[in-house]
Formats: C-alpha cells, sequence, structure tokens
C-alpha cells in the first residue's frame, strides 16, 4: 500500500512537471530571404544539405513572434544557418502521393540572429530528423530539442526571452521546404537540388518556481495521508 502511494505521488509530480515545462513562450516564425536557398547535394547513397545565404550574409528573417511574452521587437531581424547536415539510410512507408521517406539527420551547425544593434543571438544547431511527403518535406519534424549553447548580450526583449528559454532547457529549430515537382528522400541523393524553406524557432520554457512548489507540497500531502492512513489501519 505505502509503495503505492508513494508511486502515486510521484507520478502526480512528475505530471504536474511534464504539462508546465511543455508550454513555450515565445516562438518565432522564419522564411528565407531572397537568394537563400536550402540546397540538397546527392551522392548515390545519402545526401547532404546546407542553407544558403546571400551576398549580405543573412539566409532567413523573422516574419512573426508569438507567445506570451513576445513584444514582436524580433520583427524583421535577419540571421543565417551555418553547417553542413546530412543523411543516409532512408526508411519508406506507404506509395504513391502519399509516401512517407524518412531519416535520420547528423551534423551540426550555427543559428545566428542579428538584433540591428551589433549583438548577435547565437547558438548550436544539430539536424535530428527529415522526411518527405508529396511535394513537400520537413526537418526536425518531432519537434525534438536541437538548439543549445544560446548565447545573447543584447537588450532586444524577444531575444533575450529566447536566450533566457533556450539556456535552460534548450530549443526547437524545424524548417519545411517544397520541390515542384516532388522530389522524394532518395530523390535528393542523386545530383543538386535547391529550394526555397520555411521554419519555427521556439524556446523550452523553464516550469515557475511557484507551479513547482505547488506540485511538490501537493505530493508530500499525499504521501503524508497515505502514511497516516497505513497508520490508523495498523498496517
Amino acid at each position: 500500500m505505502r509503495t503505492q502511494i508513494l508511486t502515486l505521488a510521484l507520478a502526480t509530480l512528475l505530471g504536474l512537471h511534464l504539462s508546465t515545462a511543455a508550454k513555450a513562450d515565445i516562438t518565432f516564425d522564419l522564411a528565407n530571404v531572397n537568394s537563400t536557398t536550402i540546397t540538397f547535394t546527392g551522392t548515390g547513397s545519402g545526401a547532404s544539405f546546407v542553407f544558403t545565404t546571400n551576398g549580405s550574409g543573412n539566409g532567413f528573417s523573422v516574419t512573426d513572434v508569438q507567445g506570451s511574452q513576445a513584444a514582436g521587437t524580433a520583427i524583421g531581424d535577419l540571421g543565417s544557418i551555418s553547417g553542413t547536415y546530412s543523411y543516409t539510410g532512408v526508411t519508406t512507408t506507404g506509395s504513391g502521393a502519399t509516401q512517407v521517406q524518412s531519416a535520420t539527420v547528423t551534423g551540426s551547425g550555427t543559428l545566428t540572429i542579428k538584433d540591428g544593434l551589433g549583438n548577435n543571438f547565437t547558438g548550436t544547431v544539430a539536424g535530428v530528423n527529415i522526411q518527405t511527403i508529396g511535394t513537400g518535406g520537413s526537418i526536425n519534424s518531432t519537434a525534438t530539442v536541437n538548439l543549445t549553447g544560446v548565447s545573447y548580450s543584447g537588450t532586444q526583449s524577444d531575444l533575450v526571452t529566447l536566450k533566457n528559454d533556450a539556456a535552460a532547457n534548450g530549443g526547437t529549430l524545424a524548417e519545411t521546404f517544397q520541390f515542384v515537382p516532388a522530389q522524394s528522400l532518395t530523390a535528393l541523393e542523386s545530383g543538386s537540388h535547391s529550394t526555397s524553406w520555411s521554419g519555427t524557432l521556439t524556446a523550452t520554457a523553464v516550469p515557475e518556481p511557484s507551479t513547482m512548489a505547488i506540485a511538490g507540497l501537493g505530493a508530500l500531502g499525499m504521501i503524508g495521508y497515505g502514511l497516516r492512513r497505513r497508520k490508523a489501519l495498523g498496517a
């Protein structure tokens, strides 16, 4: 009985922790700028891809900022993604227009967002996974945390919020792309293919201390109640 009560209390505490940690305070929408693309170069047994930049070293702009802590100060900021990413071992499910191909992405690079005042937000970005379906594709569609090691010394409020949240628990950078006509992952393993892309950048928020304190007190109360009940029953 005591073991069951302890297990229930810990499960309740964990559930409250996960539900509070799942909320993100800020999300950036990104879109590639003119003269920039995501380019796939195939070798026949796999492919690598890069995010190219324009003559000014910019690859994307921030088109929108949402969330409870969003101030909109980052809208219009420019940035870039560096690094070379690769994938092999394509898995295929379905067929025709509903065929899905997926693979694990290796490699990492640097995400940079410029605040216009000479201060850059930077972080390390890993690829995680890639998939295609129909004419579209996505990178990090599983919403896995792949932004780490963030740094920012400026005062732009959106970037400060992004840094504070991502510094604690990381963040999620996910991109989508589209080819017309369609290109599957195996098709992208041959030759060179370039297309536009867009993405979202979301920080993983830190649970509020007050919420965690309430959850902890609730769990302790359940444990205490269970022990008193066990004692009263003479167990």
